[in-house]
């Protein structure tokens, strides 16, 4: 699925932003090892450089994001269940493990109206956790503030090392030493190098979804260069 900007999203920003330099300014924060606290549940960043970022969303029953737009960054969401994402106009109900794409300065909200907590993956390019604008927010949070309360909680370490460890994994061609093996419906994010799979050649940055079981052999395609992300998909 890819959401597009329209002339809706263009109108909105024209009218609210005043100093578009606000949201785009990219400052030096340190978001490693922190589970930021959020009204809908939390996040923390996984893996990152200056080119991307991934972060991990739980969110909890009945409860969603903002509608809020990046002005400047690129987003890939990932969902592990079943979610409602709307735009400014319409919304839709997006099965799991779907690939959704959303363009710079476009609008958008999930909604978990599951009876339990759901996770979510979030790719951003580039890395500014400062690109944020919330246009409607339920929790009446200011309109480009990011959080900075951190969770230190045992329970909630605990649920991130569990997330990590059922659905995410990076893998250095330098340093690998045997095949990998990536099952259908797993998301690939390749960082750097060159990577092809039964299914096709992978872009930079970009997540492509494997639609077939397959074995990457270690002493054919894991170049020294080499670095991608795998979203396994698992239930």
């Amino acid at each position: 699925m890819h959401l597009k900007k329209t002339k809706k999203d263009e109108i909105i920003l024209k009218k609210k932003l005043k100093n578009i330099d606000l949201f785009t300014k990219s400052p030096k924060k340190n978001h490693n090892n922190k589970i930021v606290k959020k009204p809908w549940g939390f996040e923390y960043l996984f893996w990152s450089n200056n080119s991307v970022a991934l972060w991990v969303l739980l969110i909890k029953p009945n409860q969603s994001t903002s509608m809020h737009a990046h002005i400047s960054k690129k987003t890939f969401l990932i969902n592990t269940n079943k979610i409602l994402l709307k735009n400014l106009t319409h919304s839709k109900k997006i099965n799991p493990f779907s690939l959704i794409e959303i363009d710079k300065s476009t609008f958008h909200q999930t909604l978990n109206f599951q009876k339990k907590k759901i996770i979510m993956f979030e790719i951003e390019t580039p890395n500014n956790k400062s690109d944020l604008f919330r246009y409607k927010d339920k929790y009446n949070r200011k309109t480009n503030k990011y959080e900075t309360e951190v969770l230190k909680s045992l329970d909630a370490i605990n649920q991130r090392k569990r997330i990590n460890n059922k659905y995410l994994k990076v893998y250095y061609g330098k340093t690998n030493k045997k095949d990998i093996s990536i099952k259908k419906g797993s998301i690939v994010i390749l960082i750097s190098g060159k990577l092809k799979l039964l299914d096709g050649t992978i872009k930079k940055i970009k997540p492509f979804k494997v639609n077939k079981n397959q074995v990457l052999k270690q002493n054919q395609q894991l170049k020294k260069n080499l670095v991608f992300i795998v979203i396994k998909n698992v239930k």
